[in-house]
């Protein structure tokens, strides 16, 4: 790892075996129309500031996900417009992540005085994604999607910096407050995005919102 902004030597060694296997299987009723599931199992090291921020005693685990998802995609002709055929490609999606491990930042101090990433025992994301695109032959397509999905965290303790004055010196000290089930953060329930492309005889264009 080299050294860390203070110029200190951080090189150590740590040893994470795992293996990231996936499945799928995918029913095809016509080609245009598909059904289709998988599972697999990734592991994540942490990264380097969980290193050098902390010690072999308060070092984090890996993460490991285990995902499921399922669904459907296809292909509809729906017409033409200017002579051109036009198409529909439509997706419906589901999906279950559950993670053992996640690191998170709870704002707990570690035995250096850092703030850490901290391995949570049991989080899950589960949700489902609809998406289409209408294209009408290579001139031009939009692309719309919309994905609902519940981010939770189901023990979570959450530390606060706090301080109190006492005999004239101020003291520092954390609070914990303790919670059943949390919202993970920096993840939203509802994610919509739309975005368009064209190609006239001069150059392609493209639009996303």
């Amino acid at each position: 790892m080299g050294f860390d902004n203070d110029g200190d030597n951080i090189t150590q060694d740590a040893d994470y075996s795992f293996w990231n296997p996936k499945a799928g299987i995918t029913y095809s009723l016509q080609p245009e129309h598909q059904f289709y599931a998988s599972y697999a199992i990734g592991n994540r090291e942490p990264v380097r500031d969980d290193f050098t921020e902390s010690t072999p005693a308060s070092r984090p685990k890996h993460e490991t996900l285990r995902n499921v998802e399922a669904g459907y995609r296809g292909v509809f002709g729906v017409g033409e417009l200017f002579g051109t055929a036009l198409t529909a490609d439509v997706e419906a999606n589901y999906f279950y992540m559950n993670y053992k491990n996640q690191l998170v930042l709870t704002g707990q101090i570690n035995d250096v005085g850092a703030y850490t990433r901290t391995n949570i025992d049991k989080s899950y994301r589960q949700g489902i994604e609809f998406a289409g695109t209408v294209s009408l032959g290579s001139r031009a397509s939009v692309r719309s999607s919309i994905t609902y999905s519940e981010n939770k965290i189901e023990d979570f303790t959450e530390f606060v910096d706090a301080t109190e004055v006492v005999d004239g010196e101020e003291q520092y000290y954390q609070v914990e407050n303790t919670y059943n089930s949390s919202s993970i953060a920096f993840s939203p329930d509802w994610i919509t995005n739309t975005h368009g492309s064209g190609s006239g005889e001069r150059s392609p264009c493209r639009l996303h919102l």
